[in-house]
């Protein structure tokens, strides 16, 4: 899903790529982790995670692999 981010956001009108964006708060509370320490997990700053989750920013590059692969296998495969 999340590997699709960057296609959904640039074809899919704005209700689509908000989805999107939902499915990054949904990962870390489905982890049960404060934006803090989810944010250290991915090695970004809270307020980036803040930034994500409100559709501020996308995430990118190594934090979009690192969230696909918590979506895909949960947060173990990465800690």
């Amino acid at each position: 899903m999340l590997q699709q981010y960057r296609f959904a956001l640039t074809i899919y009108p704005y209700s689509l790529a908000r989805e999107k964006l939902e499915e990054i708060r949904l990962i870390r509370l489905r982890e049960n982790l404060s934006q803090t320490v989810f944010a250290r997990y991915l090695n970004v700053t809270k307020n980036l995670i803040s930034d994500w989750e409100r559709g501020v920013k996308k995430p990118g590059g190594p934090a979009l692999r690192l969230l696909t692969v918590i979506e895909k296998k949960g947060l173990q495969a990465i800690a």
